[in-house]
């Protein structure tokens, strides 16, 4: 058997760890990486770019798994080091601060992650200049922050300049640019202009479909949050159109080949909510039992988004008669 070099197995590794997380095998993809970065610490050493990519690498996946402290020491250890050894203005020390903002923000902690988002972003403009496309990605993470805080026209403006770049840039028909459309629809949803907001995501919508096709990740994203537009309106007319367009989208996802992914799930809870909200509970109930069975499946039965979607189906059971409650003596 031919000798395979330290570096050849990191990435044979990391490789592998990519297909397990993309087919949502955390667990398994994180044990993985976390033996790329044992070799990358013994034979490359703490300062080598290979190990900062595998520990980053490696904080990504925990924060899908939700273990947002775990991703933030990680990532803290991978700024100090760039910073040391690039430099406090380097384009790899702006992404780090961008992944520790990520960490930040998922553990409630929005204030702190919009200080690093906005270093970032200025680094990235004076690096990259400010239509290069990552400094793009940084001024969405940025505008993306201020709608997590509720500073709504902040966001707007922000994501209104991402829109008008990749629009100019990558073309009208590029996934980037059918989200950044999206996402100036929510922020004009969120600022009460739901005209607007309708106009832009139905844009989305349409682009996506076809240049993308139904399918796409893309596609059925910004039908998730143009439903969740109509559905403000607060009529029955938008409630229909919302349920009709949540349901769209999962015909267009419900092949037998087709594997839950979180996207999947939660389209299937969203259009899941829809029904209950409407009294269709015989259809609210299949759909949760579905994301029930695949939370459990992927995260354990302890794990709070488990818990979660146990809670929906249970109240949805209780509804329909299924489950009596105990009786408290």
């Amino acid at each position: 058997m031919a000798h395979t070099s330290p570096r050849h197995q990191i990435r044979a590794l990391i490789e592998q760890a990519s297909d397990l997380a993309d087919n949502s095998q955390w667990d398994a993809s994180i044990a993985l990486l976390r033996q790329a970065l044992q070799l990358c610490e013994r034979y490359l050493g703490p300062n080598h770019a290979d190990t900062h990519l595998t520990q980053t690498i490696l904080a990504y996946n925990y924060r899908a798994q939700g273990q947002y402290g775990d991703a933030e020491r990680l990532d803290r250890e991978v700024l100090s080091r760039r910073q040391r050894l690039l430099g406090d203005t380097h384009a790899e020390t702006a992404k780090s601060l961008n992944n520790v903002a990520l960490d930040l923000k998922g553990q409630g902690r929005e204030g702190e992650a919009l200080d690093l988002e906005k270093k970032a972003l200025d680094i990235m403009i004076s690096v990259e200049g400010e239509d290069a496309l990552p400094t793009l990605t940084s001024m969405n993470n940025l505008a993306n922050s201020y709608v997590n805080l509720g500073r709504f026209q902040e966001a707007a403006d922000l994501h209104a300049r991402v829109l008008e770049v990749r629009t100019r840039v990558l073309g009208q028909d590029d996934p980037l640019t059918i989200a950044a459309m999206d996402m100036l629809g929510g922020d004009y949803r969120s600022l009460g202009q739901i005209d607007r907001a309708i106009q832009l995501q139905e844009d989305a919508v349409r682009t996506a479909k076809s240049s993308l096709g139904a399918a796409h990740e893309t596609t059925v994203k910004c039908a998730m949050n143009l439903a969740d537009t109509y559905k403000s309106q607060g009529t029955d007319e938008g409630t229909a159109r919302q349920v009709a367009l949540l349901e769209q989208a999962h015909e267009s996802l419900d092949r037998p080949e087709q594997e839950d992914t979180p996207l999947t799930v939660g389209l299937k809870n969203n259009l899941a909510v829809a029904y209950a909200r409407v009294g269709r509970l015989q259809d609210a109930r299949p759909l949760l039992v579905s994301c029930h069975e695949w939370h459990k499946t992927t995260y354990g039965p302890n794990h709070p988004r488990t818990q979660a979607s146990s809670q929906n189906l249970a109240w949805i059971l209780e509804q329909l008669g299924e489950l009596v409650r105990a009786p408290v003596f």
